[in-house]
């Protein structure tokens, strides 16, 4: 489990990613970043009871999600200052192994943390 500095714990926080403009979407989940004021990667995740009525299942997929992310804290490649919220959308995603779903989930986030940094970056070339 990640420790607790790394989630999104604060409903604001989440609401506020969540309106984020910068997203991508996969084959079974929604994923909103947005740049934090913490010098670290903080993650939540959302599943709907629409999704998984028992409690189990839910958390069965949370902590299946979470393990990838626990994987990239202890090799640091997290990146910084980034909050992350990953919204999970379809059933079908208890099937999937960790291989699956870390080239999904985690290729995705790397191409928006780039899609994100690109504005900021031309702004600091000079004219």
């Amino acid at each position: 489990m990640l420790p607790k500095d790394f989630r999104l714990k604060n409903q604001e926080d989440i609401r506020s990613v969540l309106r984020s403009k910068v997203s991508a979407k996969t084959e079974h989940t929604l994923i909103k970043i947005q740049i934090s004021d913490l010098p670290i990667f903080r993650i939540a995740i959302i599943i709907s009871k629409k999704i998984f009525k028992r409690a189990n299942k839910r958390n069965r997929i949370r902590r299946k999600v979470m393990a990838l992310f626990e994987q990239l804290k202890y090799n640091d490649r997290l990146p910084p200052y980034i909050s992350c919220v990953i919204q999970i959308q379809n059933k079908n995603i208890i099937v999937q192994d960790n291989i699956q779903l870390h080239s999904q989930i985690v290729a995705k986030i790397g191409l928006l943390y780039i899609k994100m940094l690109k504005p900021k970056q031309l702004q600091k070339l000079p004219n």
